[in-house]
């Protein structure tokens, strides 16, 4: 596969919090027990610098970056760890053609996944004391607001153009899966969650299960919108 240094950079420029997450590397506190298959230890001692966005283990002292993690957990050359990480940062490296893929659309669950409306917009234009026929949703004080088809659908608009539509459902599925992540550490970590979910009398271990879960499906998504689509025959 063909690089540039310019491709290299781009890599190593993703948050690698974002890249850590997404291959299930757990963080407390900016420290994770060190990547290196060589070092295997039972305290978390790498810890994260934002500032060079990069990580440091303190008991063997190697440091890491994203191309680094990518290899280790994923087992890729150099090469394809860059192509990888193109994937997840959405920019397609010079020199190659992105692979294209059958067109195909995305289910309403899919969308409503990654959080994309995908029907029409409907704006407020007046308020009744009485149900009205039309499209409402309750006001205050028993009132009722109407509500009328603005006829603008954000989905069609952007289905006009399907690459682009292929790489904002990619986006927003990373965006979600990374941010999820982050939820099941504070679940885990933060003492704050413990008094929270005894309240609610809730499982810890059955919330968390749930939240991987839904970052299942959505690796899925990744996958299945991972492409360049050919165009709609």
């Amino acid at each position: 596969m063909k690089y540039s240094k310019r491709d290299i950079e781009l890599a190593r420029a993703i948050p690698i919090e974002e890249v850590l997450r997404l291959e299930g590397y757990q963080i407390n506190k900016g420290f994770l027990k060190c990547p290196s298959p060589e070092h295997n230890e039972k305290t978390a001692s790498c810890h994260i610098h934002k500032r060079y966005n990069n990580c440091k283990c303190f008991g063997c002292g190697r440091k890491f970056n994203t191309v680094d993690i990518i290899q280790i957990a994923e087992g890729l050359s150099f090469p394809d760890a860059i192509k990888r990480l193109s994937e997840i940062g959405g920019f397609q490296t010079e020199g190659e053609e992105e692979e294209e893929i059958p067109y195909v659309l995305p289910t309403r669950k899919e969308l409503e996944l990654v959080g994309i409306i995908a029907g029409p917009v409907y704006a407020a234009v007046n308020v009744s004391d009485t149900k009205p026929d039309s499209m409402n949703m309750p006001g205050n004080d028993g009132e009722y607001v109407i509500l009328k088809n603005a006829d603008y659908n954000p989905f069609a608009e952007l289905a006009k153009d399907p690459e682009v539509m292929y790489m904002l459902i990619r986006g927003k599925a990373y965006e979600k899966y990374t941010r999820i992540s982050r939820i099941i550490e504070e679940i885990r970590n933060d003492e704050r969650y413990e008094y929270l979910l005894d309240i609610m009398s809730a499982d810890k271990e059955e919330i968390i299960n749930e939240l991987l879960s839904l970052q299942k499906e959505l690796k899925a998504i990744i996958k299945r919108f991972k492409g360049k689509p050919r165009a709609a025959a």
